[in-house]
């Protein structure tokens, strides 16, 4: 059974709480429907998976999906918290969707890279939008930091210099207010467009329809876009 994702990616103390209850969830759906493996996502669920683990004697199989502090080289709490989650913490396997994670020293011995994948026939569904003369950028993906949106926002302010192109931003995070204020400071409003999240359906059209997709992430496990 999938337990689920944390309840709000951008709430902290949701976290924290999901921390106790997908342990407490583990066991109790163990006792109903005995299973024969646990695997864990992202560093956050590290903790519970080796823990449910230990307590029911279960092989841990342990995904790590980028590694943004670790790759920064940022000298902070943080990193020291996912250095922790990430290589001191012994799994019966752990997977890495990134090659550049191998270099780091690690307790885990039974390594494995294995990349994200994509359903490419997805993307063939729709024709691109020819009504529009200007060409069109397209971003996905959270609003933060590590994904680099206000260095494309920048960016767009010396390519409309010169040419006049549309962006089009689809997704949503804790820097999306502060985003659109520096749209706003920099007077791109008119080429820049908040989409917010959109459904896989959706994305796939605007796939589609854009002429570049743009990744400017400061740093990435592999995408999923």
């Amino acid at each position: 059974f999938r337990v689920g994702p944390t309840t709000d990616f951008f709430n902290l103390w949701g976290r924290l709480f999901w921390l106790v209850w997908v342990l407490l969830k583990i066991i109790r759906e163990q006792r109903k429907h005995p299973y024969d493996l646990i695997h864990g996502h992202a560093y956050l669920s590290a903790l519970p998976t080796k823990l449910a683990g230990k307590w029911l004697s279960l092989p841990t199989v342990f995904t790590v999906h980028g590694s943004l502090n670790l790759d920064r080289k940022k000298r902070n709490i943080t990193t020291l918290f996912e250095w922790f989650m990430l290589t001191r913490i012994k799994f019966t396997a752990l997977i890495s969707v990134s090659k550049s994670f191998l270099k780091y020293p690690n307790v885990n011995k039974h390594i494995f890279y294995i990349p994200n994948g994509v359903k490419v026939p997805h993307l063939y569904r729709y024709q691109k939008n020819k009504s529009s003369s200007k060409p069109k950028l397209l971003f996905v993906g959270r609003l933060e930091e590590q994904k680099g949106t206000d260095l494309l926002i920048r960016a767009m302010a010396i390519v409309n210099k010169t040419r006049s192109v549309i962006l089009l931003i689809a997704g949503e995070g804790w820097e999306g207010k502060k985003l659109k204020e520096l749209t706003k400071s920099l007077h791109v409003s008119s080429q820049i467009r908040f989409l917010g999240k959109k459904p896989q359906a959706e994305l796939h059209k605007l796939y589609r329809q854009a002429n570049l997709l743009v990744m400017p992430s400061r740093s990435e496990g592999m995408s999923i876009t």
